[in-house]
């Protein structure tokens, strides 16, 4: 049975980037037909720095791109709050990976480095 269980989360590992992205186009879309392009740039201008860098920091930690945020920072916030959030945003997202890397998720990373070197050398 465990093959099954395998092939199982192969697929869902597959699905789920394409239905993460459906979804995130579809919020976007969602955004820009309620609020309309002045309503966009009113609430890009409203956005507080800490909560969008510490969004940035998450977000970062599990697979987006970092460098879209870093320009959108620059150009929402003045250049001193940008290279201080986005230079804190970096060291928070270290400290989070390697926190969940010796941490948390330790035991199950071990136990993935494990299987597929056994399923290399097979």
């Amino acid at each position: 049975m465990p093959a099954a269980s395998s092939d199982i989360q192969l697929k869902i590992a597959r699905i789920a980037p394409a239905v993460l992205l459906v979804a995130g186009l579809s919020v976007m879309f969602w955004l820009y037909r309620s609020l309309g392009t002045e309503g966009l740039i009113s609430l890009q201008e409203s956005l507080n720095p800490v909560l969008f860098f510490s969004s940035l920091a998450v977000l970062i930690t599990f697979g987006m791109p970092a460098t879209p945020f870093i320009l959108l920072a620059s150009s929402i916030f003045s250049a001193p709050v940008a290279a201080l959030g986005c230079g804190l945003t970096l060291l928070a997202h270290l400290l989070l990976t390697w926190w969940l890397a010796h941490g948390v998720l330790r035991r199950y990373i071990q136990r993935l480095v494990a299987k597929f070197q056994k399923k290399a050398f097979d």
